[in-house]
Order: structure tokens, then sequence, then C-alpha cells
């Protein structure tokens, strides 16, 4: 299996049609949701509010008044049955409860009608006990009775369990015909009114006239007296209350009622929020009647019209529910069809955007330099690009027109590469070398075929092999000039004092005996020399022990303080306590002479400043770490990156031996040394030791 070529023009043009149907169909896809959005904003907003306007109008929710759910059930007739009779606290100052008909030789009213349809529906009995409306809420609180008759508000709401709506009450003024133009509440300024005591109507107007002066009294006949009394402009209160009232007392023709109500609110039953099974029980018989008019039928009997608020027919709930869930059904089943649609119309927009990124991969792993192969486990290859194509029959790597890889290495990298996910070695095929790296695609794939990447380095092999022999024949000249250069001046003295002993030149024994000290301590520095040289090739092994840090800085500071003192240099050594490192004291002796003597070095040139040197120790978790810092004159950057190598010094006295024999030293033990340095801003070392207890769980 191969790649096809392809044109570059082609290629490009294919993707931008994809990227342009993208956009297309994004455009298309996001105007469609938006609508969509809209659709289903606009069901759920009919749901919402015909499930209001049900639970407003007849006390339960759509589906419950819809599939006949608001039933006082088996065991909430129980409850009733045991809780016994109900208590209705009735207000004397509202409108008729109760009045005696001598013919029927009974007591007869809107509240006694309206209760005994409630208890009918509720299977139980409902007794009145006669409150006055200050007191109604204390009694319905302490327990004295069950159930009162109030407006509903949201504060009486959080306190209680408030019904479905009974009917909409108003909140009135009854004024006094005097001739002044009264028409809204705005216009009460300076009037005295009076009302009955806790009246949700005083409530409202304390709240939004504060300044309207109020008398409060127990009853609505009290009001009425007062009013007639002239001791106040007029009467707050509902206006069923006043209507019965002006009617009975005749009072019509000099007084009216203010075209603009106080507040207009819903009438409902209250119960102690601890009695919510009751509330739960109440709506459900408050709906009953709503929804058989019965409610209609006592206002009207009683007032000659209706006080309820209009309602639609239950069959038209039904209706609608079947509508909306219609419109639902329509709405998911349009949905289904256009995600089907679109997904078909993105699959195809995706298809092309893969192929044509399918080409751009191909144009890619084309113009890769290596031979780049699919192959599978046996060593059939699969796919290769167009390098490994064009030079298959040269590169040795592949045999046959089947293309397939017959050499065991690299049959066993494959096999490598399945059980470890990655192989990488140089394979030597035919006189050329091959760095192969075989990776598993596994994960990525169903098959369990190989990606293997060859590269023929050959020639790269060949210049490294001739760079390393000639860094050898460099560091030979380098090692050759170096000992030349060393050896030469102790040499030479110990040829000219050897000339002068065999010429009987020197007459005294004293004489004598000075040139054969000489000769014996030029012949000491020679074998220095040798002893650098020797560790340098690393023919002395190093000795790897243990000794203490601070006592050895101290005693090396202590051996060349003389020589500080000379060449004026102040010394700062900071170290709180003993540290034991993987090191031997004649170890620590080379790293840190070696580095004070640079430092030293470092400052000859100093003249401007005070010279100072600072040794400091930090630990680590695992090492010591310390730092030998001086104010010299810093290194360039070329210096820097040559300072460890071999042979290399700036000094005309040097060896190039030293540093290279501190980082050696270091490298044994498992430490190491960094250097940082600006120029004219001084050099600091740190290095670094490992401490006694590691060494020693590294070495068992």
């Amino acid at each position: 299996m191969e790649f096809s070529d392809t044109d570059d023009a082609t290629v490009r043009q294919e993707r931008g049609d994809a990227m342009e149907d993208t956009k297309q169909s994004n455009k298309k896809f996001h105007m469609n949701i938006l609508y969509v959005v809209w659709l289903l904003g606009l069901f759920l907003f009919l749901l919402v509010m015909g499930n209001w306007y049900c639970v407003k109008v007849y006390g339960g929710n759509l589906f419950y008044i819809a599939f006949g759910k608001n039933e006082v059930s088996t065991e909430e007739k129980a409850f009733l049955k045991e809780r016994g009779t109900l208590i209705y606290g009735e207000t004397l100052d509202s409108f008729p409860a109760q009045i005696y008909d001598p013919m029927m030789e009974s007591e007869n009213g809107f509240a006694i009608d309206l209760m005994n349809q409630l208890a009918w529906e509720m299977d139980t009995t409902i007794e009145f006990q006669p409150v006055i409306w200050a007191d109604s809420f204390t009694l319905l609180e302490n327990g004295t009775v069950d159930m009162i008759q109030i407006s509903y508000s949201e504060e009486r709401a959080e306190k209680y369990y408030l019904s479905a709506p009974i009917y909409r009450s108003k909140g009135v003024v009854f004024l006094r015909d005097d001739g002044e133009e009264i028409t809204k509440l705005q216009d009460l300024q300076g009037k005295t009114l009076a009302g009955i005591k806790a009246d949700y109507a005083l409530t409202v107007l304390k709240e939004h006239y504060p300044e309207l002066k109020i008398l409060e009294y127990d009853s609505i006949g009290e009001c009425a007296e007062q009013l007639k009394a002239q001791n106040v402009d007029g009467i707050v209160a509902d206006e069923q209350n006043i209507m019965y009232y002006a009617q009975g007392e005749k009072m019509f023709q000099d007084y009216y009622i203010l075209d603009e109500e106080v507040y207009t609110e819903d009438v409902v039953f209250a119960v102690r929020k601890e009695d919510a099974v009751l509330g739960k029980i109440i709506d459900k018989a408050v709906y009953k009647l709503r929804t058989q008019d019965v409610l209609d039928r006592v206002q009207r009997k009683w007032f000659l019209t209706s006080i309820l608020e209009d309602a639609l027919p239950r069959q038209f709930i039904y209706v609608w529910l079947a509508v909306l869930l219609s419109g639902i059904a329509g709405f998911f089943v349009f949905l289904f069809w256009y995600i089907h649609k679109h997904t078909r119309i993105l699959v195809e927009v995706r298809t092309r955007e893969l192929n044509v990124e399918r080409m751009r991969l191909k144009t890619v792993l084309d113009a890769i330099p290596q031979y780049l192969l699919e192959v599978t486990p046996e060593g059939q290859v699969q796919l290769m690009n167009q390098r490994a194509k064009k030079d298959m029959n040269q590169n040795a790597l592949c045999s046959g027109d089947a293309a397939v890889i017959t050499q065991p290495a690299i049959l066993q990298m494959i096999k490598t590469a399945k059980n470890d996910a990655f192989a990488q070695q140089e394979v030597e095929i035919n006189q050329k070398i091959y760095r192969i790296t075989c990776s598993d695609i596994g994960g990525l794939s169903e098959n369990e075929n190989v990606i293997l990447l060859a590269e023929d380095v050959t020639l790269r092999r060949i210049q490294e092999k001739q760079n390393i022999q000639n860094n050898k024949m460099m560091a030979i000249g380098e090692l050759a000039s170096g000992i030349s250069h060393e050896l030469k001046n102790p040499l030479e003295i110990i040829c000219n004092y050897c000339y002068a002993l065999k010429k009987g030149i020197l007459h005294t024994k004293e004489d004598c005996l000075q040139t054969i000290c000489v000769i014996e301590e030029e012949a000491k520095e020679a074998n220095k020399i040798v002893e650098s040289l020797l560790s340098f090739a690393r023919l002395s092994p190093t000795e790897i022990g243990e000794a203490e840090l601070k006592a050895s800085v101290q005693m090396i500071l202590q051996l060349q303080m003389p020589l500080f003192h000379h060449k004026q240099i102040a010394v700062e050594f900071n170290c709180t306590e003993p540290v034991w490192v993987c090191c031997t004291q004649e170890g620590l002796k080379k790293i840190f002479i070696n580095l004070f003597t640079n430092a030293m070095d470092a400052m000859e040139a100093v003249k401007d400043r005070q010279k100072k040197i600072r040794i400091s120790v930090m630990l680590t978790e695992n090492f010591a770490v310390v730092e030998v810092e001086d104010n010299g004159k810093g290194m360039k950057a070329e210096e820097k990156e040559r300072i460890f190598n071999p042979f290399y010094t700036t000094k005309s006295t040097g060896t190039g031996l030293g540093l290279y024999l501190v980082y050696q030293q270091l490298e044994e033990v498992g430490g190491s040394i960094q250097v940082y340095s600006e120029e004219g801003q001084g050099t600091l070392f740190r290095v670094m030791l490992p401490l006694k207890k590691v060494w020693g769980n590294d070495n068992v």
C-alpha cells in the first residue's frame, strides 16, 4: 500500500472548498439552533402560563386538573374524620355571614352557604366561631380556630399555609359627599379615615401614604357610626363589607366609593404551617367548588354578581393541553429530523476535511528526508513515504517487489517495539549504517503494525570517527607540548648542576651538598608533573572514602593563610556544623587548593577594591554545596566553555591540568562543579559533594 502522488494546487483548492463548506454549514446550523431554541422557549412559556392560570383560577396545576388528580383521597378523608369538627373563625364585621330567616327558623348567609359547600366536599363538619378581626390571627396561631379567611400577601404566605383563591377582594375608600372633588388616593391628603384594626387595607395605606390620619376600630359598624357623626371623612375597608353596611344604613345618598382602589387581592383560607395537610385538603375542595361553579352560584345568590375571576371552561383546558402536547411532539419530531439532516451534512463536510488533511499529511511525510514505513510484525511493508519508495531498491531495507523486511536485527526490533512500544539502534546493512527507530501504533489503530523510521548515518559516522581521531592527535600534541614545557625547566637545572659536579667547579663540601639538594628538589618537581600526567590519563586509581568537610577546608585555609595575608586577600568562611562527605582528605585538598589558587591568581590585577574570597557551605537533601567566590577579573564566555578542558590555561606558568583534575576528582565521587562568571565581575565556583549517607546507599 502506497500514497498516490497529488498536485499541491489541488490540495489547496480542496482544502479551501472544505473550509468554505464548513463555514456555511456552521452558519446554517447556528441559525437553525436559534429557531429551535425559540420554538422550545415558546412551548415552555405556554406550558408555564397555562399551569399558572390553572393554579390561579382553579387551585390546581394543569396536569392535575386534566387528569382529575385533585380529588380528596381516602387517606385524607380518614385524617379529617380523626381530626373531627373544624372551627372556622368568622369576623363579626364581614358581609353577611349569618342572617336569621324567621320563615325557615334557621341561620342563613353567604359564609354559611360557602362553608356548608366546603364541608360537603371535604366530607366533614365545620362550625362557626365569631371573632373580632384584630384577634383572628392570634386565635388561629394558638389553635382556637382551625381556619380564617384573609387577603393574600407574600408576608402572610411565609407565616401561614394559604389555600387556593376563593374570590377576589377589593379594598376601597367610602367618603362623605361634601362637594369636594376627590378621585384618587393622592387627593386624600389631610383627611381622616376610619378602618378596622389589622385590616389589610390599613397596611397598604400606611405603607404608601404614611401622612394620612387613620383611626382604628373593632368593627365596620363602629367605623360607620364615626362617619355618620362626621368624626371622620371616610371609611377604608373591604368593598363587600362597605356595600353591606351602606345598604343597611341607607348611606349611598350622601356618600360614594372612591374610584381608585386601595388593593385588589385574592381572598384565601389561612391555616397554620403545621396544618399543611389540612391546607392541601382545603385546596382540593376549593378546586372542586370552582370547577363545578358552586362558588360562582353562591356569590351570585347573595351579591347578584360574581366576584370570582372569569375562568376558562374545563373542556378548553383539555383542548389546550392536547394542542400543547401535539406541538411538543411535533417539535421533537422536527428536532430529530433536523439533527439527522445536519449530522449527515456534517459527516460529508468532515469527510472532505479528512481527505484534505490526509493529502496534507502525505505531503508532510513525503518531505521527511528519512525513510518512513508502516510494517506488520512479520516485516511486510504496508505503507511508505516518497523517499522510501524512491530508494526502495537502493536502501537495502526491503527486498523484492512485495517490499518485505528480512534483516533479522530489524525484525527483532519490531518485536521489541510491540512489547515495549519503542526500540532504537543502529544496524549495518551492505556496508551502510542505518539508525532504525520502531514505534508501536497499536493504541492508535486496530492493527498491530509498527512505524519504522530509518536514517542513513553512514557518512555521519565516518566523519565522527575522523573527528575523534583528529581530536586524539590534537590531544597528543597538546600533551607533548605541555610535558616538554613543564619538564624542560627542572631538567635543564639538573643538567647544569650535574655538569658543575662533573667538572669539579664546586670546591667546597657545602657547595656540593647544596647542588645535590637543588638536583633533588628539581627531580621531585619533575615527578609531580609525571604524577599529574598519570592522573590525567587515569593510570592512578582514585580512592573513594569519607572526610569531614568543615575541618578539611579550615585546615587548607590555615595552610594558605600566610599567602592570603601576603597578597592582602580577605577570606570569609561560613559553615555552621560538621559535614561528612564522600571524598578522601587528599581529594578535598586537591579540589580546594586548586580552587583557592585560581581565586588568588584571578585577583592579581585587582587594584581598585578590597580583594575578597567567600567560602560558604549549604546542605540539600543529598549534597553538600560549597561556593567559592572571588571578586577578581572574571572570565570571558569562551574561557568559561574551555576552563575544565585539560591543558587549557590563560596563565603563562600554568599547566592547564588543575581544574581538570578538580573536575575528574568530583566525577569519581559522584559530585559536580559549575562556574558562574562575568568579565570584570568576579567568579563563583559551585561544588556539589555527595553526603556520606547518599554515597553509602548508592554503593551497597
